[in-house]
């Protein structure tokens, strides 16, 4: 019994690690239009409050045009009072309202759900049709609209806070269509344990995106495909092709149109051309009007 009270109370301070990590910094790597690396993760704990690099080295998948150069990772301290007003939610002087922010963060989301083919993507990852594999996609894909939005500053923040939110909105949804299935603490239990995953996996992805293409497969094989010893050497690489490519791609988006709308585009599993006509069919249901030319 006391056994299972310290683990209980060990995965309470970690997932409170977790989320003040989240709270005070910007989360997700960056790979900006000029080429250089950032990362944003933010060392809570030190007393330090100048930036350390560290060398990182970033490929671009064949056949995409320009080339990611070897550059620095930064990893820069906030000071006590930017800290303090993340925590009580000042953000300054936006260049757009933050209710407008707050609506490009879910219209971001929906962008992903409806440009993300999951049949694809199960059919030939191997994976169960399932809550579970649903929300491994899912949490990939919001991964990398942070990747994008935390090169935004303040705005950027407040857009990816806003599609955070929306992915657990849509999770407490989905989770309740379960019905019979799960009873209700059942379903906050696992909520919980899903919330704790997804921190993790962000720290994963991260490490993964600024490392080699060995690093970043052993991340999709810890993370989307939990540790299966069943998967193929080609479907590794065929995901993480994906993920460099996406990361690319969202690199290049018009950063306006993502804070003033959330529009984003999604290359598809396979290759790397965007089907304009096909993108607009599905955006078009979003927001009534053409949004990519």
């Amino acid at each position: 019994m006391n056994t299972l009270k310290t683990f209980s109370t060990s995965l309470t301070i970690c997932r409170h690690h977790f989320v003040k990590l989240y709270a005070e910094r910007k989360f997700s790597s960056v790979i900006g239009s000029s080429g250089r690396a950032m990362y944003g993760a933010q060392q809570v704990d030190t007393a330090q409050t100048t930036s350390s690099y560290h060398p990182c080295h970033v490929q671009v998948p064949s056949g995409q045009s320009g080339s990611i150069r070897c550059m620095s990772v930064a990893v820069d301290k906030p000071s006590l009072w930017e800290r303090a007003k993340n925590q009580m939610g000042i953000t300054g002087k936006l260049k757009y309202p933050k209710v407008k922010l707050k609506l490009s963060g879910y219209n971001m989301y929906v962008c992903c759900q409806a440009q993300v083919d999951l049949e694809q993507m199960f059919q030939d990852l191997d994976l169960p049709d399932t809550f579970n594999s649903w929300f491994l996609v899912t949490e990939l894909h919001v991964w990398l609209c942070m990747v994008r939005l935390a090169e935004l500053g303040k705005e950027g923040r407040v857009v990816r806070n806003s599609l955070v939110e929306a992915m657990w909105a849509d999770v407490d949804r989905r989770s309740k269509e379960l019905g019979n299935a799960a009873t209700l603490t059942a379903r906050k239990e696992g909520i919980q344990d899903l919330g704790s995953a997804f921190f993790a996996a962000l720290f994963s992805y991260d490490e993964g995106i600024l490392g080699d293409d060995r690093e970043l497969a052993g991340a999709v094989w810890r993370i989307l495909f939990e540790r299966s010893v069943d998967k193929e050497p080609h479907q590794l690489a065929l995901m993480v092709e994906y993920i460099r490519k996406q990361v690319h791609h969202l690199d290049h988006q018009d950063s306006d149109l993502m804070l003033r709308r959330g529009v984003v585009t999604l290359l598809p599993l396979y290759g790397d051309k965007l089907n304009v006509d096909e993108v607009n069919s599905k955006l078009l249901a979003i927001f009534s009007r053409k949004m990519v030319s």
